[in-house]
C-alpha cells in the first residue's frame, strides 16, 4: 500500500470511433515523506525560535543576532535600558552601535569587528568592555560577548552577541581604586617629610593632592 496519484488522459479517437485512455499512476510515497519533514524541520524552528525569543525578550541582558549580510536578525529589548535606542533603531540602521562606542573605545571596537571579519565562521567567541554614550550624555560600561552562528546545516549565519551593563561594577571599581591612591597618598607623607624643609614637603603635598583630585 502507498499514496499515489493517479492521472488519466484520452488520447484521440480512432477511425473506428473508438475512444483510448492512458492511465498513469505516481509514487508519491517519497515526495509525501520528504514534504513532512520539511513541516516538522520547520516547527521544530520556530518553535526552537519563540523558545529563544521568549527568553531573550524577558532578559536583562541586550542580545541580538547580527546576520552575514551585515543586518540585525533580531535585537532584544533589553537594549533600550542600556544604550537608549529600541529595537527597531537597530534593525534600521545596522552602523548605529559604531557611533554609540565611546571615542576612546572605538579603536578597540574596530579592531574586534576587524577580527570577526577576517576570521568570519572560524572565529572563537571574543569578549571585551567597553564604553557607550547615550544621546542624553550618560556613560554605559558594557561587556560584550559574540560568536558565530550555524544553520542546521553548519552555514555560517552570522554572529550572537550579548552586551551586559556594568556601569555599576566599573564604578565601583574605580571608587575603590581611588581609594586605594589616596590611602597609599596618606602613607607617602611621612616619608614626603623625611628630609624636606617645611615649603618643600608643603609643594609635593600640595601636588600630591591635585593628582589624587583629578582622578576623581
Amino acid at each position: 500500500r502507498f499514496e499515489g496519484e493517479l492521472q488519466v488522459a484520452r488520447l484521440p479517437p480512432e477511425e473506428d470511433g473508438g475512444h483510448q485512455l492512458i492511465c498513469t499512476v505516481l509514487d508519491l510515497t517519497e515526495r509525501l515523506r520528504q514534504e513532512s519533514n520539511v513541516r516538522a524541520a520547520y516547527a521544530r524552528s520556530r518553535e526552537s525560535e519563540t523558545r529563544y525569543r521568549i527568553l531573550a525578550d524577558y532578559s536583562a541582558d541586550w542580545d541580538y543576532w547580527f546576520g552575514p549580510d551585515g543586518r540585525y536578525r533580531y535585537v532584544s529589548p533589553a537594549c533600550e535600558s542600556v544604550c537608549g535606542q529600541d529595537p527597531e533603531a537597530f534593525m534600521a540602521d545596522p552602523d548605529l552601535m559604531q557611533r554609540l562606542v565611546h571615542p576612546d573605545d572605538l579603536p578597540l571596537w574596530n579592531s574586534h569587528r576587524q577580527a570577526l571579519d577576517d576570521s568570519c565562521c572560524q572565529a572563537p567567541a571574543r569578549r571585551l568592555e567597553l564604553r557607550l554614550v547615550r544621546a542624553d550624555g550618560e556613560v554605559r560600561w558594557i561587556e560584550h560577548l559574540c560568536r558565530p552562528v550555524r544553520d542546521a546545516d553548519g552555514v555560517h549565519a552570522g554572529w550572537r552577541g550579548v552586551n551586559r551593563d556594568i556601569t555599576t561594577r566599573k564604578r565601583n571599581e574605580l571608587t575603590l581604586e581611588q581609594q586605594r591612591q589616596r590611602a597609599d597618598a596618606l602613607l607617602a607623607l611621612p616619608r614626603l617629610a623625611e628630609g624636606c624643609d617645611e615649603a618643600a614637603f608643603v609643594q609635593q603635598a600640595t601636588a600630591l593632592t591635585q593628582r589624587l583630585t583629578a582622578s576623581e
